[in-house]
């Protein structure tokens, strides 16, 4: 699942890039609000799929607490459901969170390191 979010990401690109380009060959900069539209619904995807992959997280952490802690049963076994819906607060959450930011697929550059040169 945290695929998803780099795919939302890298998703949201052509789209918004051809309605640039649209906008910049027809000349009317009034337009170019409209690549908003799909850098919404997909931020709001993106959200929803990291919310969706935190409330897994909870639900196995929670299962395997209840292994360590000796207080599982049988049917617990075949069933781990989220501990909360997404409707609880979870989605609102990830809006606040950096994953689910525009940049937070970037990452910094780093020296390239070669072995052997000094």
């Amino acid at each position: 699942m945290g695929d998803n979010s780099r795919i939302c990401k890298a998703l949201c690109v052509a789209p918004v890039s051809v309605i640039l380009v649209l906008v910049a060959l027809n000349g009317e900069a009034d337009h170019i609000f409209i690549a908003l539209l799909p850098t919404a619904l997909f931020f709001l995807l993106d959200a929803y799929y990291l919310a969706l992959e935190r409330s897994f997280r909870e639900a196995y952490n929670g299962f395997v607490a209840k292994i360590q802690e000796g207080r599982y049963v049988v049917s617990d076994l075949y069933s781990v459901p989220p501990p909360k819906s997404l409707a609880q607060g979870m989605l609102w959450a990830m809006f606040r969170s950096f994953s689910a930011s525009p940049g937070a697929g970037r990452r910094p550059s780093r020296g390239r390191v070669s072995a052997g040169v000094q």
